[in-house]
């Protein structure tokens, strides 16, 4: 009983149907032995015993398969979270913008409207500043988390592979530490006077710019790692699909010619001027430069929904099989 425990915590129902049958073919076999025959009131009590346990053991596996059956939106989960994330990153820089909150000082004394600022700057005052720390917060606690316990079910099903001294543990750590990173700046604000000349930063700007570090440290490295971990692994033993692997391929491709900046560029060129003001091309393309990344990273997450997609067929395939079949 406590190893049917065991599987049941660790989702391993193919595990528990098998020893449910071996429980019933040990009760078997002990009835008909010439021992049982012998004794037949020892034999005929343990046979109730292992039928007892062998029911326990079917109403846990038959448990797992109601508690799986439950989860049906869990592979919705991340993708919920990256268009939250990228939807609450639109709002701020819509409120701020619209409060004059980002504009940029001339050395003329005059003022300009920055219309893609960089996603610290436009969160650092109120209102927008709640907006996006009870924003992101809510969603880490709760899509993200959730979508981590299922994403560790994706990532623990693939053979433990190490490439350049770096395994599945390690890839899922740096998701992990890179969201928390993401919760570290959204809690701590830049200073409200970061925008002026000659400012000096505070310790809570150094804080926000450190959480700010790891969080894009993490994410920019977790994407094109874990490509190359499962572009090196056997094609059977990928927990990614090929449609999957691709989009997370594109995904990282487009990240990549947004750090040029090369994507940034080419939208910031089909803004109108009256929009997008030419003095302060450089502020909007470095925002829009760090905007895109921040959008390439919330769809990375999201592709994730598609692997726990896949997960969940292939345990369909395992609580469809009978138990009798599978003992």
């Amino acid at each position: 009983l406590a190893q049917a425990v065991s599987f049941l915590a660790q989702g391993s129902r193919q595990e528990l149907c098998l020893l449910s049958g071996r429980c019933i073919m040990a009760a078997s076999v002990e009835l008909d032995s010439p021992q049982a025959e012998a004794s037949t009131g020892v034999a005929s009590s343990e046979h109730q015993e292992a039928s007892s346990l062998c029911h326990r053991l079917q109403g846990l596996a038959q448990h797992a398969a109601a508690r799986h059956r439950r989860c049906r939106s869990a592979p919705w989960l991340p993708a919920a979270a990256a268009s939250i994330l990228i939807v609450l990153t639109e709002v701020t820089r819509q409120m701020a913008v619209r409060s004059g909150h980002c504009d940029a000082h001339l050395s003329d004394g005059s003022s300009v409207r920055v219309t893609f600022p960089e996603i610290s700057p436009a969160t650092r005052l109120p209102p927008e500043r709640w907006v996006w720390t009870f924003g992101v917060v809510g969603t880490w606690v709760g899509l993200l988390c959730p979508s981590f316990v299922l994403g560790w079910q994706v990532f623990r099903r693939a053979p433990q592979r190490v490439f350049f001294f770096l395994g599945r543990h390690l890839l899922f750590a740096l998701l992990v530490v890179g969201s928390l990173g993401l919760v570290g700046l959204a809690c701590i604000p830049l200073q409200a006077d970061v925008m002026k000349d000659n400012v000096v930063l505070t310790q809570q700007s150094a804080f926000h710019l450190a959480f700010a570090g790891v969080f894009f440290l993490c994410m920019l490295t977790h994407g094109p790692l874990v490509l190359i971990w499962q572009w090196y692994v056997a094609p059977q033993e990928r927990v990614f699909s090929q449609k999957s692997l691709f989009i997370k391929a594109a995904i990282v491709v487009v990240g990549a010619l947004s750090v040029l900046p090369i994507v940034p560029f080419g939208v910031l060129m089909l803004c109108p001027s009256s929009t997008c003001d030419g003095r302060a091309l450089l502020l909007n393309l470095g925002g829009l430069s760090q905007r895109c990344i921040v959008y390439c990273i919330a769809l990375f997450l999201g592709s994730y929904s598609l692997d726990i997609m896949s997960m969940q067929r292939v345990r369909d395939v395992e609580l469809n099989v009978p138990l009798e079949r599978v003992a």
